[in-house]
């Protein structure tokens, strides 16, 4: 399970600005990352300052580890002090400083290191070699470098922590903790060695299907599905040609982890098929008692009229959209209209959208003729949130954090100016205005998910981040429209309208609640914004898009707290900064009228599983990173939005209304 927002664990380390860097390694001696003072924000210069680190004696013995640099030649004859310049031809060295007896090997007592900022940043002495040693010798600490070993009977000291795929047939990988990278331990000659572990491997057998003979039109699909099978075990094993000259397949596993084949005969339609039987379309979701009927129907055609046949509006019936509901909607002004036929990166994926929509806990709730239903309490929010913007006093506006946390970028905007912040805005836009904010170069990337080859990199800095900042926008889309098109979540707007139509001039003394199952302050709280038409009821002239609102496009695409915490080590605050940011986005929509808070945490959770399957392999591919080590540090990062207005970060960045006062 993904930790909770309260779960310090899954929070990453607080990282710094400057760049770790690793001395060679060597089979005498290991290697350890300098300690660097962490730095305030991502958006600061780099300082770092320490106290000067005590001298120590005697010196590093020789002969030196083979990779290591003496005092002398090449480095500071003393210690150098954390915070001062370094000069060039020093950048990335890693010069080391007296030894400590720790309880069986001799360790480097302090390392310093000259960073790419041109400043010298030192460790400070290891400080959990036991005192007094006790009788047996100890394994010295993870992040010391190793001088020499003094007892042979040191051996099996754990190094690291090795990751593996808990099944090796898993696709894709889910690695889990699997012991250490390396045991170490002490030879007779006082030689101090490594042996890395590996991963177990297995080899994943696939069936032999046998072939079926087709005896009627329908026994085709069996035969075509068989087909595909037997093209697959002829590619795998290099064996034969395949069965079926004619067919172009592929294999694909959705997310249950269930196989389904896609295929195409020559130049025809793809098909798909699960089992050896082709896919139906999708069942509709079941209709609760109570259901009001209404969907989303804010469908609308160039010359102004529906194709002959068509009723308007939508029921609930009418979704998933199917394949009829298609043929005459695709001509309508409704945009990316998604079906699981014709989603070419869901299948690739293997996303199956029913199995989509039950990773965001099920379909939406829709309007209900029950007033104590929790879908009322979801419609009283975004009223309130429109309400708020709508009644602001320009000359004494409120301050928006009274209703929603605010990432730095956007303190001092009104909630008139958060609405129009997302509308119609280009996608990824503020994402890539929090990208802006950062220093151009020096960002502390970690290099253990994306190797940088040059001390000053550009295409794998800040090119990269722009790269993942458009991919991960254009990764979630077509999965986050097919959810929508899916459940058909009317607009907030639109049983606004149903509300305002039903309801005007009613005698609200008289209105019977538990007859028509609306709220009866819902219905009065709608009067009250004396709509003239239902766009009225947002921040937009042309009210909400022509698509349904579950699950919200602007929360999905806002995934920059996921997959820039992966390629860079940040501090808890420009961590929190990143969440805010797409925290911001996403609620400005509800601010604007157009979406429900739950429209909202359904479209960040589901961003957020999106990413985290498509990114081990996307960095794999594209930036040769070891995937599963991105897969485990992503697992470090994940929560669930609905439990973020419980965290700090959130708390932290609300005001009350005495502090507003």
């Amino acid at each position: 399970p993904s930790p909770t927002e309260d779960d310090t664990s899954a929070e990453p380390s607080a990282a710094t600005l400057e760049p770790t860097t690793e001395s060679t390694p060597s089979p005498t001696a290991a290697t350890a990352e300098p300690t660097i003072a962490p730095t305030e924000s991502l958006s600061t210069s780099p300082v770092a300052t320490s106290t000067p680190p005590p001298t120590l004696s005697p010196a590093i013995p020789t002969p030196f580890p083979t990779g290591v640099v003496p005092p002398g030649p090449g480095c500071p004859s003393e210690i150098p002090v954390s915070g001062t310049s370094c000069e060039g031809e020093f950048l990335q060295e890693t010069c080391f400083y007296g030894s400590i007896d720790c309880c069986g090997t001799s360790v480097v007592a302090i390392d310093c290191t000259c960073v790419f900022t041109g400043e010298w940043v030192c460790s400070d002495p290891p400080d959990d070699c036991p005192t007094p040693c006790p009788d047996e010798p100890v394994c010295p600490p993870d992040d010391v470098v190793i001088l020499s070993c003094d007892d042979p009977a040191l051996q099996g000291c754990p190094l690291g922590t090795l990751l593996c795929p808990r099944d090796p047939c898993d696709f894709p990988p889910i690695p889990i903790p699997s012991g250490p990278q390396e045991l170490c331990g002490c030879d007779e000659s006082g030689n101090w060695g490594c042996e890395q572990q590996l991963c177990p491997t297995e080899v994943c057998d696939l069936p032999t299907p046998s072939p079926i003979a087709p005896t009627s039109p329908a026994d085709g699909v069996a035969e075509a599905a068989a087909c595909i099978e037997l093209n697959l075990m002829c590619d795998v094993t290099g064996i034969g040609a395949p069965c079926c000259e004619d067919l172009t397949c592929a294999q694909v596993v959705g997310a249950s982890g269930e196989s389904f084949y896609q295929c195409r005969e020559g130049e025809g339609p793809f098909v798909l098929f699960r089992s050896g039987e082709a896919l139906v379309e999708p069942e509709p979701p079941a209709i609760l008692a109570g259901d009001m009927g209404l969907r989303f129907s804010k469908i609308r055609f160039s010359d102004g009229n529906a194709p002959e046949g068509v009723s308007l509006p939508m029921s609930p019936v009418m979704y998933p959209i199917n394949t009829d509901t298609m043929a005459w909607m695709q001509h309508s002004q409704c945009p990316s209209i998604v079906t699981e036929e014709l989603c070419y990166e869901c299948v690739e994926g293997g996303y199956m959208l029913g199995d989509v929509v039950e990773w965001v806990g099920g379909s939406p709730m829709h309007p209900m003729n029950d007033s104590s239903s929790v879908y009322w309490d979801e419609f009283r929010e975004v009223m309130a949130a429109t309400n708020a913007r709508r009644n602001d006093d320009p000359e004494t506006p409120m301050d928006p954090q009274l209703i929603m946390p605010l990432p730095d970028l956007w303190i001092g905007k009104t909630l008139e100016e958060i609405a129009e912040c997302v509308h119609d805005e280009y996608p990824g836009l503020h994402q890539s205005t929090l990208l802006q904010s950062y220093p151009l170069f020096g960002l502390p990337f970690d290099l253990r998910i994306v190797p940088h080859f040059c001390e000053t990199e550009f295409i794998r800095g800040v090119v990269m981040l722009a790269d993942l900042n458009t991919w991960a926008v254009a990764t979630v889309g077509p999965i986050n429209f097919g959810a929508k098109w899916y459940a058909g979540r009317a607009r907030p707007e639109e049983v606004a309208w149903y509300i305002h139509e039903n309801f005007e001039g009613e005698d609200m003394d008289e209105y019977d609640e538990a007859a028509f199952g609306i709220p009866s302050d819902v219905v009065e709280g709608v009067l009250d914004m004396r709509l003239t038409q239902a766009t009225d009821f947002t921040a937009y002239p042309e009210g909400s898009p022509d698509h349904p609102s579950w699950p919200a496009m602007h929360s999905a695409a806002s995934v920059i707290s996921l997959w820039l915490p992966t390629v860079l080590n940040m501090s808890e605050e420009d961590f929190c900064q990143a969440k805010l940011m797409d925290w911001a986005v996403s609620y400005a929509r509800t601010v604007a009228g157009v979406h429900f808070s739950t429209d909202n945490t359904a479209g960040l959770n589901l961003g957020q599983t999106i990413i985290a399957r498509e990114l081990p392999n996307h960095l794999a591919q594209r930036y040769n990173a070891d995937p599963i080590l991105v897969a485990a540090k992503v697992q470090t990062l994940r929560f669930d939005w609905e439990d973020f207005p419980n965290s700090d970060c959130y708390k932290n960045h609300m005001v009350s209304l005495e502090e507003d006062v």
